[in-house]
């Protein structure tokens, strides 16, 4: 996407330009060496010039298309922002997912111990037992589950920031802060320059940042 924005501003500099001369010749080759008549040639150049006001329509289309090459960018830019912000919650939420879920397995085989241990005493049924192992059954399952969770997204995290598979991402933080409000001075800022640009016969330079 940034080349084409870069593709997009060249054609604009060379937009509304004069197209290239033409050179073409002619000779006669039997007047060559002729005694009765002398060598007979012609050379000539042409040059096209189009009607009044077409240089400067090319010159605003090129304009155009080098304003939506770099909004195409742009966008390009934040779509990618979005999918590692995206990746990376996900990997906090599997993280913090992973941490409750080995807390419960702790807490269901204790429970399951003590529905052991009654039951072997006699005081509760075997219907107590069955039941904590079905539950610890279902919670060790889902442990898996969300183990392939966790690398399908690191496998994703480290595909968008162009990382070897192999290279160890660190765990998210404990608590993520909450998000700050979004500072309406600056998009409407933003939103004026783009006006502004839009009514100047000027454009961006692509090689900047």
């Amino acid at each position: 996407m940034r080349e084409a924005w870069r593709e997009a501003g060249a054609r604009a500099d060379q937009a509304g330009a004069l197209e290239d001369p033409m050179l073409d010749g002619m000779l006669a080759p039997g007047s060559l060496g002729s005694s009765s008549v002398d060598p007979a040639y012609r050379v000539g150049i042409t040059q096209q010039f189009p009607l009044f006001g077409q240089r400067g329509l090319r010159r605003r289309a090129a304009r155009a298309e080098g304003e939506v090459a770099v909004y195409d960018f742009e966008t390009a830019r934040l779509d990618l922002l979005r999918d590692v912000r995206e990746a990376y919650f996900d990997y906090y939420r599997v993280c913090r997912s992973q941490e409750t879920n080995r807390e419960l397995v702790e807490l269901m085989a204790e429970s399951r111990r003590v529905a052991l241990a009654k039951y072997s005493s006699g005081t509760v049924g075997q219907t107590d037992p069955l039941q904590a192992e079905t539950e610890l059954a279902m919670l060790e399952h889902e442990s898996v589950v969300l183990g392939q969770q966790r690398r399908m997204i690191l496998a994703r995290l480290r595909a968008l920031l162009h990382l070897p598979q192999n290279t160890l991402l660190p765990e998210p933080p404990r608590d993520l802060p909450s998000p700050e409000a979004p500072d309406t001075g600056q998009w409407l800022r933003a939103r004026s320059g783009r006006r502004q640009r839009q009514g100047s016969p000027g454009q961006s330079d692509p090689g900047a940042p």
